[in-house]
Parts: structure tokens; sequence; C-alpha cells
């Protein structure tokens, strides 16, 4: 946890330890380390200010310095250095963006090929976003598995604005409809649509990740003007496209979930494995909502779903 203070995993067992055992020396807090290597922690963190020697005849016994005080110290000393390096970095960018004005196509546009490329260019839009992240997602996401998108809560953890249309086919793989619940309680805001037109990523309104092709492994990356009309298409599906809510009107949370991949068009037996019920249970369950309703179809239900918030 102290690694971003600059501790390795060594030093931090041996400075917790000397938390709660004051004017220890460096054998008490050895622990399965020789104590040599303990001293030469000690030594280590004494010379960067956070802890204290005291010698007490031939022996060194170590204190920690108040954690309030000196750990603090630590981290806006690295909050300062990286206000400065943000500063720096929003200079190089606004200087990129104004040589880039009055360019050519070419400058506009890049061809982004392979897909590891594509990942990687993929996961640094979405760790450079600064506002906000808009994006359609497919059924198909052979280059990102959203299992493996970790950059997207690092986005969302930093207050970044989400907004993502997902293709009602993308409830029906494994674990979809968990993921994007996961999404929707990290802040993303998810809307569904029967299908989307591609996949698309835009950022901050001004870059976007357009696929082409049908192969997976080449995309184009474009910037101002180009990146806006991407995003002009993603305003018109999001409009169309109906809200994924959290549970409401007291539902149970599970039959929100089940009204949202029934509204999806997931057959019982579809719906009963991302729900890990029998498919006797899911038809169960609908009945039962079915009657809540006062409705006598599916059809009436789903109406119902969509008009009273339920889903």
């Amino acid at each position: 946890m102290l690694e971003e203070l600059g501790l390795g995993p060594e030093e931090e067992r041996v400075y917790r330890a000397l938390v709660g055992r004051p004017g220890a020396v460096p054998g008490e807090l050895a622990a399965g380390t020789p104590v040599r290597r303990t001293a030469e922690l000690l030594a280590g963190l004494a010379e960067r200010g956070l802890v204290t020697r005291v010698a007490d005849g031939d022996t060194v016994r170590y204190t920690v310095v108040d954690p309030g005080l000196a750990l603090m110290a630590e981290l806006l000393g690295r909050h300062d250095r990286l206000r400065l390096a943000e500063r720096a970095v929003a200079e190089l960018a606004a200087q990129h963006e104004s040589a880039g004005r009055g360019t050519g196509f070419a400058e506009l546009v890049e061809t982004v090929e392979g897909r590891a490329e594509i990942a990687r260019r993929f996961g640094q839009l979405q760790l450079g976003a600064r506002h906000s992240i808009d994006t359609f997602i497919t059924a198909d996401n052979r280059v990102v598995h959203h299992s493996e998108n970790a950059t997207e809560p690092v986005a969302l953890e930093r207050g970044v604005t989400m907004r993502a249309v997902i293709d009602a086919h993308f409830l029906r793989q494994p674990n979809g409809a968990a993921s994007v619940e996961l999404a929707v309680a990290q802040g993303a805001e998810i809307r569904v649509a029967a299908s989307v037109p591609m996949k698309l990523l835009v950022t901050d309104r001004n870059v976007a990740l357009v696929p082409v092709g049908a192969g997976h492994s080449e995309t184009l990356l474009v910037h101002g003007a180009l990146a806006r009309l991407a995003l002009a298409l993603f305003e018109s599906v999001w409009q169309r496209a109906r809200p994924y809510r959290q549970p409401g009107d007291g539902l149970d949370p599970l039959d929100t979930r089940l009204l949202h991949l029934m509204l999806a068009g997931l057959t019982d037996e579809a719906v009963g494995r991302q729900l890990d019920l029998s498919t006797r249970s899911v038809q169960r369950r609908i009945r039962t909502l079915m009657d809540r309703a006062g409705v006598s179809t599916r059809a009436q239900l789903g109406w119902h779903a969509r008009h009273r918030d339920w889903a």
C-alpha cells in the first residue's frame, strides 16, 4: 500500500512492524529477514527521515517519526511533482493540438495496426481521458475482452464521466450482465440498444478509435472534427437506447437483472445461465412479475417494465 510513496515491500514490512514497537532494535523486527538486512532497511528509512536512530550504549534503537508528518510530507511532495508533470503534459497536448490546426487529412488520422497495438492505444485513451469516455460495446470484443479491461475502473475512479451503449447481444455472453452491473456500480452510465453500428471509443469529445474493415486488426485513431463526427454518431444512438437501470421500485435486484436480460431478447435458458438459475425458476419469477404488473403476456410485461422504470 505504501509503494506509491516509494517504499518497497521489505521496507514497508519493517516500517509497519516498527510502528507498533517503538524503540526496537533490528533483531526484534527481523521476522524471518536476516538481521543485517533489517538493519540496512532501517538505515535507509532513517536517511529518508521516516525513522529516528537513538544510541543506547552500544545498541542503536529505532522509532518511527510521526507518520502524519513524515509520510504526509512525502505524499505532498509527490502531489506537487505530479501537478508539475500534469501541467507539462497539458502544455505538450496544447502544443500538439495547435500544431495540428490547419493541417491536412493525414495529420488528423493515424492508422493503428495489430491487435496488441490497438489494445495498447485503447488503454492509453482510457487512462489519459480527462473528462469523458463515450463508447459502443459490441458482442464481438476480441481485441480487448471486457474481463481484461483494467483501465476502465481506473478512469471511473478518477471521476471521468463514462457513457456506454451496449449491444443487446453482449448480455448473452458469459458474465456479460455481471460486467455491465459492475460498471454501473462503479459510476458508468449504461444504455442498451438492439444493435450498435460498430465498435467505438471517444475520449474528451476530441479523440476517437474507429475500427475499419472486418479483421479486428486495423483501427483509425482520429482527432478534431473527425472525432466529433464519431461523437455525433454516438449521441444519436445514445438518445434512442434504453437505460440500464439499477434495481428500483421495490423490485428484488435479481428480478431487475432478469428483466434487463429478458428485454434484451435472451431466452429463458440463456437468462438462467447468466443468473445461475434453473429455467423453471426464471419462468416462475417472470410469472410472478406478470401478476404483480397485472398483465397476461410477456410483451405487456416488457411495456410495463420500460414505462414504470422497472428496468
